[in-house]
């Protein structure tokens, strides 16, 4: 799944309306989409966690985010490898990305 798919789920799951932006050629540029982009914004990916009530747990070797869906925990982990924040902010994403892509 390409990022911009993850943020386009993540943002249905948070009930976040995105509105794509044409660049001077009327394609779509990029990732900059309301200028929300929480994989590379940690107070966008906080308040994405926080608004659908995710528990964060970040250790030296991973990041996991556990979330209930359908009354059933959840979980979705990243590798921290050298950068704990990246894998962070793509761990609450995943999850995002999860729940909006079970959403009818």
């Amino acid at each position: 799944m390409t990022d911009r798919e993850l943020i386009d789920l993540a943002a249905k799951a948070a009930d976040i309306q995105l509105v794509d932006l044409l660049d001077s050629y009327g394609d779509l540029g990029g990732l900059e989409r309301e200028g929300w982009n929480p994989l590379k914004n940690d107070g966008e990916a906080l308040r994405l966690a926080v608004k659908l009530n995710f528990s964060v747990e970040v250790c030296d070797e991973k990041t996991t985010v556990f979330y209930v869906e359908l009354n059933q925990l959840r979980k979705v982990t990243c590798c921290n490898a050298f950068d704990k924040e990246n894998a962070t902010r793509r761990a609450i994403v995943m999850a995002a990305a999860e729940i909006g892509r079970n959403m009818k």
